[in-house]
């Protein structure tokens, strides 16, 4: 008589029975077994999850949000690296920290990675154009653990309204100031179309000194120099055709500069033994951090003053 031996595994709840005399038929059940909780443990991890994609229309010169969520293992955050594409061409890139925009994205896309109502991986799309038209791809990586994905990715695509007059709106701008500004403002047929530039919702025309430095290009476009600190604010373009039909679009313009004292008095008389305030209007762009006072040359120490004066300092 020949002995039987069988053993047993645990296998997504059932059992195998494995005669060692007949090995073949043995091995293919334990394969097909195990190739069905390879399965099972890998759709349970959504590995496989197939997304729909996300369709979005926007008007040229408004903005669109494109809302990516990041899924961490156990969801416990851990180094990431994100791609953002468009018809697979890089737009945005997000590695060890740094953020690199490509080409006509630059300075009109922002990273929400700190909006709670959106997924670590959004996009803020500014200034849209025509060309923004298309299909856009989020792809999440976790260079440090094997597999490098999990179910991250969304697929997205915009379509874009209303290009029948602006082409290409005016994007928000930061410079030194002295540099030069530049606003697009490109319009679908400079022959038939007519552009007309305002700052915070007046004519550019009615501004005299910004008017004196700012240019207007052939396609509508504007410069801007010299800039001055007051130059900053909001700059529209309307464009208008001969039906009478118009467009508009604006953009920012930040204009950074050093401190300046703007008011200060040179002399301030007081009786003695009095306190005296001493006034210093300044501004900064950015805002200001550090502000020390002097006295005759040296810094102002407000705790080792002569014995029977004193001093209050104020800004205002």
């Amino acid at each position: 008589m020949t002995a039987v031996r069988c053993s047993r595994w645990s296998v997504g709840g059932s059992a195998l029975v494995r005669h060692r005399p007949s090995g073949s038929v043995a091995h293919v059940s334990l394969l097909l077994a195990l190739l069905t909780l390879f399965g099972t443990v890998q759709h349970s991890h959504g590995y496989l999850d197939d997304r729909q994609p996300v369709y979005l229309e926007a008007k040229i010169g408004s903005y669109v949000i494109l809302d990516c969520p990041v899924d961490f293992p156990q969801d416990e955050p851990i180094p990431y690296v994100l791609h953002w594409n468009k018809d697979n061409k890089p737009v945005f890139t997000l590695y060890d920290g740094v953020l690199n925009a490509y080409e006509t994205f630059i300075g009109r896309v922002t990273l929400l990675n700190n909006d709670i109502l959106y997924g670590k991986a959004s996009l803020n799309l500014t200034s849209i154009r025509e060309s923004d038209n298309g299909w856009y791809e989020c792809k999440v990586i976790f260079p440090n653990r094997v597999p490098n994905k999990r179910n991250n990715g969304t697929w997205f695509h915009i379509s874009v309204l209303g290009g029948t007059l602006l082409r290409i709106p005016p994007v928000n701008q930061t410079v030194l100031e002295g540099d030069p500004a530049f606003f697009h403002c490109v319009v679908q047929n400079p022959e038939t179309m007519f552009v007309k530039w305002y700052k915070d919702n007046v004519s550019l025309l009615e501004y005299y000194d910004l008017s004196h430095r700012s240019m207007m290009g052939p396609d509508g476009s504007l410069t801007i120099n010299p800039t001055q600190m007051s130059d900053l604010g909001f700059f529209t373009c309307e464009v208008r055709n001969t039906a009478n039909d118009t467009q508009s679009a604006s953009a920012y313009l930040n204009v950074q500069y050093k401190a300046k004292v703007v008011y200060a008095p040179k002399e301030v008389y007081i009786p003695f033994g009095e306190s005296a305030v001493l006034d210093c209007h300044f501004r900064s762009n950015p805002p200001l951090k550090n502000l020390r006072w002097e006295k005759d040359g040296f810094l102002f120490d407000p705790y080792n003053v002569q014995v029977g004066k004193r001093c209050l300092v104020s800004l205002a």
